[in-house]
């Protein structure tokens, strides 16, 4: 636009230059407001081409955020210029912001359909995205001007082996290697086609010897980590992990993965030192110590609080309370008073000791010391009545109580604020049980697993409470449906595996080995099922072809009727 200004006025002043002096005053005041505009447009020419050099300097120096934000100070004054919407597509990519990075460089190809570096970057982000044809569309824009350029062969490659046609994605990992034997990405995808045809031996082998030859790089060792994990074999996954740390020691994706695998194999002796060790290094993050917090969360019993005892010495106040929540859910009440006492402090309840507090009185509770746990919970309450922990032991104490009038009134309301909170659900359902109300019980317990997206604890405290009312029948098509709904939930298969083998139910077993096949990380669990089945007798032939996410239902023998869950259809 600037250019197209500054023509125009040049043109009118070369016509009208010589007699501009004679002209009206009204035509004065128009020109003179001409020359401004120009000058307008001009600067910001200029401070577009100033940011973009503070881009270029602060990128070199892995300034992602200050380079971000001037390359959008430069679009802000230029946006029709495709190298600054490629410099932001660049600066995307390196903080992870994929999507972002997508637009930008779809931005990019707007203005410029031939732009390379926006034609490769959209077909590798299309393939992440998972966008297929819009990846070969534009791997093949390049290819056919630059048949020998490997970032969009792996492109192909890479599509051709998401669709299972092995013989041209291997055909492209030759042809890329006879370009340059040291690619990697043609040496892993080699490796998985190898893999995916059932080849582990040797796909390993190929990616272990080309570690050996040129040494080790992140995206070799993460392909290999899958290939053990697939693989469920735990001693090469732990020197795996050991590799990746003396690449990137600081690493803390690397290190919660690396903690989250070991709790799947009761190794919590290894995953705590090494969160402690992070933890200590990035103490100046918060959002560490929260994505710590949450794995506990997601993990539950598997975490064992002995194992954590160091690490609690010098965690900060959050990573203490979840550690003591996790063991009143262990029911080691004492531990989480031990746990929660050097944040409760003296003196009033604090926005900084409130949850300590309702922690502490929840472990009392559990003791069944309810007359030290009351006053700690009225006074919490009196601070915030609404705080819907505190409100969920209090809930605990009258039911105790036998004070269910009160409990229910109380319950409602955790219900009430925090309707995605499962535990709120849970005590309702609980408050309803002991009221004798089963009907509202279990309504209640089939809306927290309708209405709140894998309530996994709902699920567990559903399933105990139709065993315990003498409807554990039902209990299988509970957890069968939830499965269907949550079907890269390990957990919730775990569970119907249990209960299929309870049951000596053959066909349930062979459909839950069948849906954790598309799960990383379950072949120990598979192995466990399948000795299991083998116990029984050979159930009849199935009678349709399945995905994974199908029920039990479908493996049933044809013309078998199978009853729907309580509450209506599936």
């Amino acid at each position: 636009m600037a250019r197209l200004i500054q023509a125009r006025l040049s043109h009118a002043w070369e016509i009208f230059g010589a007699s501009a002096f004679a002209w009206s005053r009204p035509l004065l005041v128009t020109a003179l407001a001409a020359s401004m505009m120009l000058a307008g447009c001009g600067s910001g020419t200029e401070r577009a081409t100033k940011a973009v050099a503070r881009f270029d300097a602060a990128y070199a120096k892995r300034s992602y955020w200050v380079a971000r934000l001037e390359i959008n100070r430069a679009l802000r004054l230029e946006d029709d210029v495709p190298e600054y919407w490629n410099r932001l597509g660049r600066v995307e990519l390196a903080l992870g912001h994929y999507l972002n990075a997508y637009t930008a460089y779809k931005n990019a190809l707007m203005l410029d359909p031939r732009n390379i570096e926006a034609v490769q970057s959209v077909a590798e982000l299309s393939f992440s995205g998972g966008s297929q044809d819009d990846a070969l569309k534009y791997a093949d824009q390049i290819l056919a001007t630059q048949p020998r350029n490997l970032r969009m062969l792996i492109v192909k490659g890479s599509v051709a082996l998401d669709r299972k046609q092995h013989d041209e994605a291997r055909e492209i990992a030759r042809k890329m290697l006879a370009i340059d034997p040291t690619n990697e990405a043609a040496t892993i995808l080699l490796a998985r086609v190898d893999y995916a045809l059932g080849e582990q031996d040797k796909a390993i082998a190929l990616l272990e010897d080309s570690l050996k030859s040129q040494g080790d790089t992140i995206p070799r060792l993460v392909a290999l980590l899958d290939m053990y994990r697939a693989r469920d074999d735990f001693a090469p996954i732990e020197a795996t992990y050991q590799r990746l740390f003396r690449l990137r020691p600081d690493d803390a994706d690397i290190a919660l993965e690396y903690a989250r695998n070991m709790y799947e194999y009761k190794r919590g002796d290894l995953a705590a030192p090494v969160l402690s060790r992070m933890l200590r290094a990035k103490a100046d993050d918060p959002r560490i110590e929260q994505r710590v917090v949450d794995l506990w969360t997601s993990m539950g019993d598997v975490i064992d609080i002995d194992q954590l005892r160091g690490l609690a010495t010098s965690a900060g106040p959050e990573l203490r309370v979840t550690l003591g929540r996790l063991a009143i859910e262990q029911r080691r009440f004492a531990d989480a008073i031990e746990i929660v006492s050097p944040i409760v402090g003296a003196g009033p309840v604090n926005p900084a000791n409130v949850e300590a507090r309702v922690v502490q009185a929840g472990a009392l509770a559990g003791l069944g010391q309810l007359g030290r746990a009351k006053p700690l919970i009225d006074d919490i309450l009196t601070f915030d009545r609404s705080n819907p922990n505190a409100l969920l032991v209090r809930v605990r104490i009258k039911l105790a109580e036998r004070k269910l009038d009160e409990a229910l009134e109380d319950a409602q309301a955790i219900v009430a604020k925090t309707p995605q909170d499962s535990g709120g659900r849970i005590m309702l359902a609980r408050v309803y049980a002991a009221r004798g109300d089963p009907a509202m019980a279990e309504t209640h317990y089939a809306r927290a697993l309708t209405e709140i997206s894998g309530a996994f604890d709902a699920l567990q405290a559903y399933v105990a409470w139709l065993q315990a009312t003498g409807k554990g029948d039902r209990a299988l098509d509970v957890v069968r449906m939830f499965t269907r709904q949550n079907v890269d939930m390990t957990a919730g298969w775990a569970l119907r595996g249990r209960l299929c083998a309870a049951a000596r139910d053959a066909n349930c077993l062979q459909s839950v080995i069948v849906g954790l096949t598309r799960l990383r990380g379950t072949d120990k669990l598979r192995r466990d099922l399948q000795a299991e089945l083998d116990k029984l007798p050979k159930p009849p032939p199935m009678a349709v072809t399945l995905t994974p996410d199908q029920g039990a239902d479908d493996f049933a023998p044809a013309g078998t009727a199978v009853p729907p869950p309580p509450g209506g259809t599936r």
